[in-house]
């Protein structure tokens, strides 16, 4: 099952606070949040729509323990961190953490100290992995 966490538009308001240089849409103009789920796949997904500080504690409540996590929402450190530690709780053991955009800060980098893991990125892709 893929669970997922989105805020539609947030990039915009990102720039509007100046957080991002340029407004865009990661969405392209007329699809939805999940376009890139095949549609034989959608019964196994569950989108909630929100702020991740807010709904992914009740999800991973619910579920207990995680396979797989994977950060692509808000690239602020202290948002990453929280997304990190909340969630390597509850991988199971060799779970995989993922997280997108790396190098924006050294959340991914700190985090897998602080847990004495190896970071694994990937630098033309700006992906990174830790294994638990």
């Amino acid at each position: 099952m893929l669970y997922s966490i989105d805020l539609p538009n947030y990039e915009i308001e990102l720039a509007k606070k100046g957080l991002l240089k340029t407004p865009i849409s990661i969405i392209p103009e007329g699809l939805e949040v999940g376009f890139a789920i095949p549609p034989y796949l959608k019964n196994r997904w569950r989108l909630f729509l929100g702020k991740s500080s807010e709904i992914l504690p009740k999800i991973l409540e619910e579920l207990k323990e995680i396979d797989m996590f994977f950060h692509d929402s808000e690239h602020s450190y202290s948002n990453m961190m929280f997304e990190y530690e909340i969630c390597w709780k509850h991988l199971k053991e060799v779970g995989l953490l993922l997280s997108d955009d790396i190098f924006w800060n050294k959340a991914f980098f700190d985090f897998a100290k602080k847990v004495n893991r190896r970071a694994i990125p990937h630098y033309v892709i700006q992906l990174g992995a830790i294994i638990k």
